[in-house]
């Protein structure tokens, strides 16, 4: 038979394991945890790096169009302070709101299409 302190030493020495099982996986349960983080971090700065390249990308077409239409619009000016009467002040005037009209509509399709490139970079 074994006496009450050898029962209880063997208790003691349990309390002890137990906690120590528990803290084991405790950590094993952080560090997958952690691995888990780090893998779903690396996918997210690769999709925000992808976004990023493709806004990247429709913000320099869009400001490349808005140059190209701040050009237009000075060349323009200086012609017209070049005209010399009404007629060639009016023939200037439909001539930039025809040749703006058709540079808008291509300029629009050039930034939809940067537009779809960026959204399938990110996809």
């Amino acid at each position: 038979m074994t006496s009450n302190s050898e029962a209880i030493e063997a208790v003691k020495a349990g309390l002890y394991e137990v906690p120590e099982v528990v803290l084991d996986d405790a950590e094993n349960l952080c560090s997958d945890w952690l691995d888990a983080s780090r893998v779903q971090l690396a996918l997210f700065d690769k999709y925000v790096g992808s976004v990023r390249a493709g806004t990247d990308a429709v913000a320099k077409k869009a400001m490349a169009l808005a140059a190209e239409n701040s050009n237009a619009s000075l060349h323009f000016a200086r012609r017209l302070m070049r005209a010399k009467n009404p007629i060639e002040v009016a023939s200037l005037q439909v001539e930039f709101y025809q040749t703006q009209f058709t540079t808008l509509a291509t300029q629009m399709r050039e930034l939809g299409q940067a537009m779809i490139k960026a959204a399938e970079m990110t996809s």
